[in-house]
This record gives C-alpha cells, sequence and structure tokens, in this order.
C-alpha cells in the first residue's frame, strides 16, 4: 500500500491559540427532529436527507482560538465523526477521490461576526461494518489483537491473536474482552487503493484519517493552517497497552 499519513488537528498553540477552538453550547435534537445529526448514518443513503446542524448544534468561538482551516471542538460526538473544515479548505479536498463522506453546512460565531464552515461527516465504522471490512486485503494485512484474559486488575495478562480473514477479525471485533489492536501494516483491496483521503476501516475509536501523498503535498503547497499529517507507519486503534 501507498504511504499515506494521518490528517488531524495540530496542538501547537502558536497557531491555533487555544485547545479547543470552539466550545459546544448546546444540541437542540428537538428542533427538526427527523433532520438532526443522530440521523445523518441512518439515512446515509438519502441523497434527499440534509439535517439542520446550524439551528441544530450551537458553538461559540473561544476568545484564545484562532480561527484556521480546521476547528478543533470540545463536543467529542461531533468531532469524532467528522471535521470541521473553512471553505478554502473544502474545495480543495473536493478536487481529489474522497472515500464516505457527506457535507453539511455550518455556521461558526467569532466575536460578533458568523463565519461559514463545512461539517465534512465519514460514515462510522460502526454503522456500515461489512462495508468496512470488505475494504481490507486481510492476508496482506500485520494486524495484531490484544486481548486481556484475566479480570485481575492488578495483574493485566494478555495474549495476542493474529488474523488473516475477515471473519476471525469480525469474531475480534465483537469481543468485549478486547485491549485494541495493533497495525503493523494496513493493505487495502485494489479499488480502494487509489483514494486520496479515507477513514481508516479498521479503526472503532477516533478519527484515523488518511490521506494520499499527493493530497498532504497539496496541502502544504495551500498552507492549509491548523493541520498535522503525520506519516503512517505502526498506529493503534482505540488503543493497545504493552
Amino acid at each position: 500500500m501507498k504511504q499515506t499519513y494521518i490528517l488531524s488537528y495540530t496542538t501547537d498553540l502558536k497557531i491555533v491559540g487555544g485547545l479547543p477552538q470552539l466550545d459546544f453550547v448546546n444540541c437542540n435534537y428537538g428542533i427538526n427532529k427527523e433532520s438532526s445529526f443522530i440521523h445523518i448514518e441512518k439515512n446515509w443513503n438519502d441523497k434527499s436527507f440534509k439535517p439542520d446542524l446550524i439551528n441544530c448544534f450551537k458553538f461559540k468561538h473561544l476568545a484564545r482560538g484562532r480561527q484556521t482551516d480546521i476547528l478543533s471542538v470540545s463536543f467529542s460526538v461531533f468531532g469524532s465523526a467528522g471535521i470541521l473544515v473553512s471553505d478554502r479548505f473544502r474545495d480543495i479536498l473536493l478536487e481529489y477521490k474522497l472515500w464516505d463522506y457527506k457535507i453539511y453546512d455550518m455556521l461558526i460565531p467569532n466575536h460578533k461576526a458568523e463565519f461559514h464552515y463545512n461539517y465534512m461527516h465519514f460514515m462510522s465504522n460502526d454503522s456500515n461494518l461489512e462495508k468496512m471490512f470488505d475494504a481490507v486485503d486481510f492476508p496482506e494485512c500485520k494486524l495484531i489483537g490484544r486481548r486481556i484474559i484475566n479480570e485481575d486488575p492488578y495483574e493485566e495478562i494478555k495474549e495476542d491473536v493474529f488474523f488473516q480473514d475477515k471473519e476471525a477479525y469480525r469474531d475480534f471485533y465483537f469481543d468485549r474482552s478486547k485491549a485494541g489492536l495493533i497495525v503493523k501494516k494496513l493493505a487495502l483491496k485494489e479499488e480502494y487503493k487509489d483514494y486520496d483521503l479515507f477513514k481508516n476501516p479498521l479503526a472503532s475509536g477516533g478519527m484515523h484519517i488518511h490521506i494520499s501523498e499527493r493530497l498532504k503535498n497539496r496541502l502544504e503547497e495551500e498552507k492549509i493552517t491548523g493541520i498535522t499529517m503525520t506519516p503512517t507507519t505502526e498506529f493503534r486503534v482505540p488503543y493497545a497497552v504493552e
């Protein structure tokens, strides 16, 4: 598989001013209930479904937070399912091949003004497991599942589980005793290899947004602010204790 990079928020306070940049105020699920955030994945294949996120979510731009092309948010449910990007960032991304995403309008207050941002939502792995698993070329991957096999919190004993096919990984995924997954090598099937942006199909926690080298280079050229792009080598989801 080609070199990819994990796209994330920067924690450099010289760039963002403070973390998070946006504070979650409230969520009005009662307003336009059938078009609210919680129904996005339920209606994922319905092209006419347009959630009213502007009225559903209220954020406050913190005084210490600076306005960058990607904004960090204090509301974990919102932040773990997608990213808030500027119009400039959105327009660049739409020139590339992206996998399983939708974009919704958002208004972000900054002192006395409001700024238009875009919520780029990525399909949750838990909502469409088979589609996620089908993208992975399991025989070509190097995956280690780390499982806790005793219940003594003072002396946790772990065993490593190795996977060669989708069925073995699915069994591990639904096992509540798992402690996490170590991905030494991620391989995708041929039809998924050309995507410039995709959410890691094995990541059950957090975003784990991967981007291609050519998209990384473009974001650097355009000086997109507020992001980090880390080369993908070994990574762990959601965590795996040594």
